[in-house]
């Protein structure tokens, strides 16, 4: 839980508890505000909510790319490999002509 989702919780209880102020009160302007802060911490925790899918989604996209990258070294190292082996078994059977 990110500091947006914390402090988007925080909000949405003080905004009930300024509804629950209003009620008891009888005091409009405070259920007002009341509402409108839960509706901000719903929308501020909705934020971090959304933060944190972009950072997951990032990371993964990371790791994907990376073990692609190091997948594909791998076989470009295998296949320099095969090739090293091929050129000295050629070497090893035929003679290189000479000049």
């Amino acid at each position: 839980m990110d500091k947006d989702q914390v402090k988007g919780k925080l909000h949405e209880l003080t905004g009930k508890a300024k509804q629950a102020w209003g009620d008891a009160t009888d005091d409009t302007g405070k259920k007002l505000e009341g509402k409108l802060e839960e509706v901000g911490g719903k929308l501020q925790d909705t934020f971090g909510d959304v933060k944190d899918k972009v950072k997951d989604t990032f990371e993964s996209s990371k790791d994907k790319v990376k073990d692609a990258f190091e997948s594909s070294k791998d076989k470009a190292d295998t296949a320099q490999d095969t090739a090293e082996r091929e050129r000295d078994h050629v070497e090893e059977h035929h003679e290189m002509p000479s000049r």
